[in-house]
């Protein structure tokens, strides 16, 4: 396959994709939601906690992790997804950690434990650290974590369940790979999956700006109708945020 035949393939399931109720409607909703949240978002004045700094940063990431991770799914790449979501999920998870102990960023920033792990790496030695120990304390952020090893084990990772997911055919002595997975049930589960892990972000960024989204109605109702939207789906996992955790 050429990367023309490649890139014409990405668009016919992207463009297939755009006419599932579920990809058109409820992650235009996340959408939504995430740009309304950036314009309701407190300001930064000079000498604000660091806290409210990285939560005003981590905040769009997660939103371009959310574009980029819905484009994928649509053009029948789900597993090229996963790395992208799996990686919002560790910003959250930060952020929420120096919400609740702002030493967490000293640590998380060490510039000689870094340099050292950088040196050992261009020396090529493993490079063993570091890997700062972030708390896992906000609830949400505990389930966010058991969906960072779903991806983890799933799709980021070489692992036996990645590779017995790919979609191999012999023909004749030959074994050919389909680079896309586009089955309507295929993308339908990474929508879901996808769906359920941003509206926890969303809620925990929101608990980190002390409520900044769900104090504005507008935004406030969206979110209530989109877990409206996914329980009427029959889909779990997106409870209302009406009590905080």
């Amino acid at each position: 396959m050429s990367l023309i035949e490649y890139i014409k393939i990405q668009r016919g399931y992207l463009e297939s994709t755009l006419e599932l109720e579920l990809f058109r409607d409820t992650c235009l909703r996340i959408d939504t939601l995430y740009r309304l949240a950036i314009e309701v978002a407190p300001a930064l004045p000079k000498g604000a906690p660091i806290a409210l700094e990285r939560s005003l940063q981590i905040l769009p990431i997660c939103h371009k992790s959310f574009l980029a991770a819905a484009t994928l799914i649509g053009q029948g790449q789900p597993d090229d997804a996963a790395p992208i979501t799996r990686r919002a999920i560790e910003a959250v998870r930060y952020v929420a950690a120096i919400k609740a102990d702002a030493a967490v960023e000293k640590e998380w920033l060490d510039y000689g434990a870094r340099m050292k792990m950088w040196k050992e790496l261009q020396e090529g030695r493993r490079g063993s650290g570091p890997i700062p120990s972030i708390p896992v304390k906000h609830p949400l952020v505990k389930e966010l974590m058991r969906f960072w090893r779903i991806f983890s084990a799933a799709d980021v990772h070489f692992t036996p369940e990645f590779f017995g997911d790919l979609k191999w055919e012999r023909q004749g002595e030959r074994m050919t790979l389909d680079y896309f997975k586009g089955e309507q049930r295929v993308i339908e589960t990474a929508i879901v999956l996808a769906l359920k892990t941003h509206m926890m972000m969303l809620r925990v960024l929101d608990d980190c700006l002390d409520g900044a989204f769900s104090s504005n109605v507008e935004w406030q109702n969206l979110f209530d109708e989109t877990c409206h939207n996914l329980t009427l789906r029959g889909l779990s996992g997106a409870e209302n945020h009406s009590n905080s955790p």
